[in-house]
């Protein structure tokens, strides 16, 4: 299945108990994970119900937190993350656990490829869990679009979602921040329009929201402070800005690992989408990042976005501390 049909099945709380989650699209595999782990949730805590490991776990430890169950939550999820060499050093043991998995856990498997051969996507696939979160081609931009809009509680005609993608580019995170961005400029309005886009896209370059990406790229906490104070004085959503930079922080992961493949920025900025003039900024703010640093950094993203939906905690402070964190 694909990640919309992922998405409407845990709408129906339609959790199974294993996913892999296989692709190279930083932003469906984003939006993969925080479906799934906010149907963990529910109005349970991220802390308790949320377990992540690195690709260099030990399969006993994963194997253990599965089948202990949380004091605070009804369900969890074990993340593994750029799983590719613990499935492939631990497929026999993962295939056993599938045949009997523990009913109060859910394993979530990231990585680029899985062949769809094999006895472990096989065992996957039987309990429903197999996610293809590959890049989608720009002539179904526009389609993913319009079904996306709804999620705001707006409807956008073809040709306004044609228009955004042309100036926008490919890059799926960075589209939905738009859309989040045309939402609300919309505000009580049913419908966002071609003129609507117009206006946002001519306005694009002067909104706060991309100072704030700037400073966090620059590992500048005093100057994300000061956008931040900004942004709630203009009534911005943290959601929206939460959204904005996990986008952000997606894309400087994927350039990162691009780059360490030795592509160069022009090769980076096609693969991920981003326009060529907004190419050289990117690499330059990845470059101030460790793997590490935007490991730790998605992992503070998911869990912000998990408590500014959940009021877990006050949204000022929140955002505050969220920026902070992720400059150091």
């Amino acid at each position: 299945m694909n990640v919309f049909e992922l998405c409407r099945n845990l709408e129906r709380k339609d959790l199974r108990p294993c996913y892999a989650l296989v692709g190279g699209e930083h932003f469906l595999l984003r939006e993969a994970r925080r479906t799934i782990c906010k149907t963990v949730v529910g109005d349970g805590h991220a802390d308790a119900a949320v377990v992540e490991y690195t690709g260099d776990a030990t399969l006993q430890e994963v194997l253990d937190e599965l089948r202990t169950p949380s004091f605070f939550s009804s369900k969890k999820a074990v993340i593994v993350e750029d799983a590719a060499a613990f499935v492939s050093e631990h497929a026999k043991a993962l295939v056993r656990y599938l045949k009997s998995p523990a009913s109060f856990s859910c394993l979530v498997l990231i990585l680029d490829k899985l062949d769809k051969r094999s006895a472990l996507a096989k065992a996957v696939q039987a309990l429903g869990g197999g996610v293809e979160c590959g890049a989608i081609s720009k002539g179904q931009l526009p389609g993913w679009i319009v079904r996306r809009a709804s999620e705001y509680g707006k409807r956008i005609g073809r040709d306004a979602a044609e228009l955004l993608v042309d100036h926008v580019g490919r890059d799926m995170a960075e589209l939905d921040a738009q859309l989040a961005n045309l939402a609300s400029l919309v505000s009580a309005e049913r419908t966002i329009s071609i003129e609507h886009v117009r206006e946002l896209v001519s306005d694009k370059r002067k909104r706060p929201i991309y100072e704030l990406t700037d400073a966090v790229g620059k590992r500048q906490p005093g100057e994300a402070l000061k956008v931040i104070e900004k942004l709630l004085l203009q009534n911005e959503p943290a959601t929206k800005i939460i959204a904005v930079l996990a986008g952000e922080n997606a894309r400087m992961w994927g350039a990162l690992r691009m780059l360490r493949r030795g592509k160069n920025p022009d090769e980076v900025g096609r693969a991920l989408g981003v326009r060529p003039f907004l190419v050289n900024g990117l690499v330059q703010r990845t470059r101030r990042f460790s793997e590490s640093d935007l490991s730790r950094n998605h992992r503070l993203l998911l869990k912000a976005d998990i408590d500014s939906k959940t009021g877990a905690s006050e949204q000022s402070s929140l955002l505050e501390r969220l920026v902070i964190q992720l400059c150091n």
